[in-house]
């Protein structure tokens, strides 16, 4: 299906994720009182463990994050730190949830304001930022691979049980640009990101497929069109679609020259070129009432087969009876184990408040 005029809308479009780095380092004191925290999580074989900066709840996990030694979690992101000299010494993951709640500078300046409550006036730099436009109307079909043009020389198509769900341009190992265009919809499927049609609105059709374009923009780019400061970025988001949906990637109308580079910008481009960067916000509290439900629903087919095969051991004949029967279980296992069924709890619902 070509261009659809009448139907062809922008449900969405913006920052999706968005990851910074910082130079200045944490003070040795509280980054070695982190890490302790940390072992301490591992010993007693917990997930994470709380640590209150300002009156915000945080989660010392009891792993490192990528090559930081500690990270703290928390519901709007990830906080990472390390002492290496040869590392930015904070690293910051901002959900796209809270991005999408609060907007993007709203939640740089919550992180800014967090770190200087834990003594590091930060200068933060952005690692990565993920720029996407969500859109309806454009069925892409694989006959069309031959009209991208592209500036990366690493192509790649996705599919999932025969159907093509996408494209994908560059490789993250060059450090800096990777577009992908795929289809949504059957992203959603797979995921649990149900909560990404809250903001699609009343603009959303149910009935068709959702495709994102969505370019992946790391800092050694950045750094080569002179945009260092996260706040020099962020002013510029609108360039650095232009740049790549102009320069790096195009979709062309099909021509006679033999040169495709030649060929015109097609209708359906023209549409993603004009990207408005403006979206609805969703208070973070529906996103996490979508989310918990989700979670919810997937454990349950689980949920339901441990608990008959408890009870297959007893001789309960109602609900009711088996639920007697799981209590007592419960209660005698938690006189063996190391940690109670309450503090398993609360460390679980601290991982549930983080998703």
């Amino acid at each position: 299906m070509g261009l659809n005029k009448r139907y062809m809308v922008e449900l969405a479009s913006g920052v999706d994720s968005l990851y910074l780095s910082s130079r200045p380092n944490i003070s040795e004191e509280l980054f070695n009182q982190l890490k302790l925290q940390s072992q301490s999580a591992r010993d007693t074989d917990e997930d994470s463990i709380p640590f209150e900066i300002g009156e915000e709840t945080f989660q010392v996990l009891n792993h490192s994050w990528q090559k930081y030694a500690v990270c703290l979690r928390h519901e709007h992101g990830l906080i990472g730190f390390t002492n290496s000299k040869k590392l930015p010494g904070i690293r910051v993951q901002i959900y796209s949830e809270f991005i999408h709640s609060v907007g993007v500078n709203v939640a740089l300046a919550w992180f800014t304001t967090i770190l200087s409550l834990a003594g590091s006036a930060v200068e933060w730099t952005v690692s990565r930022i993920d720029l996407f436009m969500d859109i309806q109307g454009w069925d892409l079909a694989i006959v069309e691979r031959s009209r991208f043009i592209c500036r990366a020389t690493q192509f790649g198509m996705d599919g999932e049980d025969s159907k093509f769900t996408g494209y994908r341009f560059g490789k993250r190992k060059t450090g800096t640009v990777i577009a992908r265009i795929y289809n949504k919809t059957e992203e959603i499927k797979a995921s649990s990101k149900d909560w990404m049609k809250l903001f699609w609105g009343s603009r959303w059709v149910p009935s068709e497929d959702v495709w994102r374009i969505e370019f992946e923009i790391h800092s050694q780019f950045l750094r080569e069109v002179g945009l260092v400061p996260a706040s020099q970025v962020l002013e510029s988001i609108g360039d650095l679609w232009a740049t790549h949906t102009n320069v790096w990637l195009t979709h062309r109308k099909e021509g006679e020259d033999s040169n495709s580079s030649r060929w015109q910008i097609s209708e359906e481009w023209k549409f993603v070129r004009g990207c408005s960067f403006v979206s609805d916000l969703v208070p973070l509290k529906r996103i996490r009432q979508v989310k918990r439900l989700h979670h919810l629903n997937s454990i349950m087919a689980g949920l339901k087969g441990y608990v008959t095969s408890a009870c297959a051991h007893s001789e309960a004949v109602s609900l009711s009876e088996c639920m007697e029967f799981i209590k007592s279980c419960l209660e005698d296992y938690d006189r063996k184990s190391r940690t109670s069924f309450l503090e398993t709890l609360q460390n679980k619902r601290a991982w549930l408040n983080s998703l």
